[in-house]
């Protein structure tokens, strides 16, 4: 649901500085974005029961382990995919402009690709964090953290830079790369810190 409001609110903002084409192209990107970032999700995902487990037997030991073995895995994972976009970006594109009407946008895509690829490396700390939450009950503080990043910060990001600094379709793109970025890692952030006050609860209900 967060993820289809920042979809139309970006494709109407990139209407307004640069028209339908860039909508075209970002609408063709950003499948291919969310293909290369379903390795982290998955990971992301695997940690929920884990993390459960773990959240059950109150060994929080194994939840900061989780939480960071999930990051590990999903960030190699996606640093393959992020290079395989970089690298064959150009093919890719062709995938959706291999007809004559639409062959204009391959060069756009491709840009798009180099560019918007990078926001696959901060999926793993998001979506870990976010699913560690729901693993141990906490679905709700979840999410509003993905709500937090994937909608409210990079639509601020996005339109400052797009808007404010006059960068257009361009500005938006980093916006978005800035905001989910930083909100990744606030969420990684405050995973780790609840499960150090789990740790720091039990060590003071022993004593």
């Amino acid at each position: 649901l967060i993820m289809a409001a920042l979809a139309v609110t970006v494709n109407y903002m990139l209407t307004l500085v640069s028209g339908p084409t860039a909508v075209a192209v970002y609408t063709a990107g950003w499948r291919i974005i969310n293909l290369g970032m379903l390795p982290a999700i998955g990971v992301g995902t695997a940690s929920i029961s884990v993390a459960g487990v773990a959240f059950g037997a109150r060994k929080y030991e194994n939840l900061r382990v989780t939480a960071r073995y999930a990051v590990k895995i999903a960030l190699a994972a996606s640093i393959i995919v992020c290079i395989i976009l970089i690298i064959f970006s150009n093919q890719i594109a062709l995938i959706f402009s291999y007809s004559e009407s639409s062959s204009h946008l391959a060069p756009m895509i491709a840009g798009f690709l180099q560019i918007m690829s990078l926001f696959i490396l901060y999926v793993p700390f998001g979506a870990s964090a976010g699913n560690v939450f729901q693993g141990v009950g906490k679905g709700t503080i979840s999410f509003a953290l993905t709500t937090f990043r994937e909608f409210i910060l990079v639509l601020i990001f996005a339109y400052v830079l797009g808007f404010v600094f006059n960068m257009g379709e361009f500005g938006i793109y980093c916006g978005m790369l800035l905001g989910g970025g930083l909100g990744s890692l606030i969420c990684y952030a405050c995973i780790e810190l609840y499960i150090n006050k789990l740790i720091r609860s039990r060590h003071n209900g022993i004593r």
